[in-house]
């Protein structure tokens, strides 16, 4: 058999191995397997955002409000990787909420926005 021959037998076996590689390589990127969502609540009652990553290995996570880091209080904290707000307060808990999931390498990953509704 010449090379030839031998190029065109392998050849799609080559580039399997180069999608299968290029594969592995991008399971190691971080996604969402829960995001925030817009949520109806009422003033004065307790709601958690849910928020989690994969591969979730040493992932550190915090919460963003309007684009500034959340500190966590007694009123508002996270559990988890969840935001947890009681007294949910139409003032303090208006605007875009965000997660973000940091692995790590230091490569992190902001979830789309969600906001209360509240009533």
């Amino acid at each position: 058999m010449s090379f030839s021959g031998l190029k065109t037998m392998y050849g799609s076996i080559w580039i399997g191995c180069v999608l299968l590689a290029h594969i592995c390589l991008s399971a190691d990127e971080l996604y969402f397997t829960k995001s925030p969502q817009t949520v109806d609540v009422v003033q004065g009652k307790s709601v958690t955002l849910p928020c989690e990553v994969a591969p979730s290995d040493g992932v550190r996570y915090y919460w963003e409000l309007n684009g500034s880091t959340l500190e966590n209080t007694t009123r508002r904290y996270q559990r988890g990787a969840n935001l947890h707000i009681t007294r949910v307060d139409r003032e303090r808990d208006s605007g875009q909420f965000t997660c973000v999931a940091v692995d790590p390498r230091g490569t992190s990953i902001t979830s789309s926005s969600a906001s209360l509704n509240i009533q």
